[in-house]
């Protein structure tokens, strides 16, 4: 219901999904950014269009992320 909802908000909106199902980000995603999660922060590992973070990774952290191995 949420990604039916989402174009029509675009247009006068920003979007922000925090998303940690794949799938989904993959067919949502403009922008996205990738965190790794640590005991009492979080520390930002890449970022850039969805195209470039699921399409051509390049941490090594996000390559893994992307490809669904352990991280």
């Amino acid at each position: 219901m949420v990604e039916e909802l989402l174009p029509r908000f675009r247009e006068r909106y920003t979007d922000v999904v925090v998303a940690h199902n794949l799938q989904q980000t993959r067919r949502i995603a403009d922008y996205a950014a990738f965190f790794r999660a640590t005991v009492g922060t979080g520390s930002p590992i890449d970022d850039g269009t969805g195209e470039q973070i699921f399409e051509t990774p390049q941490p090594t952290l996000t390559v893994a992320y992307v490809n669904a191995e352990a991280c």
